[in-house]
């Protein structure tokens, strides 16, 4: 089928080329940050990417971890505010 990458799909050009960019990251061993609106599918990309990695290919356990940073911002946030001396 057309347009489709594991879990994705799409045919627009949009779609094609995030397609590509994962096709294009996934064999190298480069640290990747996907970032993007609430609910447009980065968590998606980032199984995909997972999926298509020789790391993932080579053991057939291989661990990948969501993480959510708008969490650890504030969380950071909350931390140095309550660590600031005046």
């Amino acid at each position: 089928m057309r347009g489709v990458l594991g879990d994705l799909v799409g045919s627009s050009p949009a779609m094609r080329q995030i397609f590509s960019m994962i096709r294009q990251v996934a064999p190298t061993s480069a640290p990747v940050l996907i970032r993007g609106e609430s609910g447009t599918g980065k968590e998606l990309v980032a199984r995909e990417i997972h999926k298509c990695s020789p790391r993932t290919l080579a053991r057939r356990r291989s661990a990948s971890l969501a993480m959510e940073c708008a969490v650890c911002c504030s969380l950071n946030a909350t931390v140095s505010s309550k660590t600031d001396w005046p």
